[in-house]
């Protein structure tokens, strides 16, 4: 195969490979990985889907992100989202800290 044909060959893969990230990102799919990645499930009390998903679609239909901004993207909503499962967890486990100025 020449080289030419190689990196088509490749760059069809990959692109083949990351085609869900050219999907819009879901809430729900983000939050069932973060709930999967910390094996925690309450997030508090605050309403936030909705607004999150008003986030993503605007992410996704008004920013033009490349192909690495969707991967920054999802990588950090589950980051934030894994830290407000957290958040919640030690307000649970010592209620003192709401407390706290």
């Amino acid at each position: 195969m020449p080289p030419t044909s190689a990196l088509f060959h490749i760059a069809d893969t990959l692109s083949d490979a990351l085609a869900p990230m050219r999907e819009p990102i879901n809430a729900d799919e983000l939050i069932a990985l973060a709930r999967r990645r910390t094996g925690l499930t309450d997030f508090g009390g605050t309403p936030f889907k909705a607004p999150l998903q008003n986030l993503l679609q605007a992410c996704f239909e008004d920013a033009n992100l490349s192909l690495v901004g969707r991967i920054a993207t999802r990588w950090d909503v589950v980051r934030f989202l894994s830290n407000l499962l957290r958040l919640a967890e030690e307000e649970k486990r010592a209620p003192e800290i709401l407390a706290e100025p």
